[in-house]
């Protein structure tokens, strides 16, 4: 896997449709997927989309040091700083909310987070 690039699989239906659809009409910028959806219809992004959401998802090697000041984070937020607890919309364990279409935490790289 491209460390760059995000590991969709796994990742919730709902999710990956509405960034399909921002990477597409230019709302959510994406160097690499730039004019890659212009041509492909609404039912191609839900069809991309239920395809990745269908795939089994795997974890990376991450620095011991570096995955426990994320867990902090995860767990606490940086209150001080207005992060709040990532838990309150991506669960205790990580695994997302489908149903919110707030994604999986393990399946994301950092830089390629939306911002919004």
């Amino acid at each position: 896997m491209a460390p760059n690039f995000p590991k969709l699989a796994g990742q919730g239906e709902k999710y990956l449709n509405k960034q399909l659809h921002d990477i597409k009409s230019g709302k959510r910028q994406v160097l690499e997927m730039t004019g890659l959806l212009t041509n492909l219809s609404d039912q191609d992004l839900a069809d991309i989309a239920a395809y990745f959401a269908s795939q089994k998802g795997s974890v990376g090697a991450a620095d011991p040091k570096v995955v426990a000041r994320g867990e902090e984070l995860f767990r606490g937020g940086k209150l001080d700083q207005g992060m709040p607890a990532c838990t309150g919309c991506h669960s205790p364990n990580g695994a997302g909310n489908a149903a919110a279409g707030f994604p999986i935490w393990a399946a994301s790289t950092h830089s390629t987070w939306p911002s919004s």
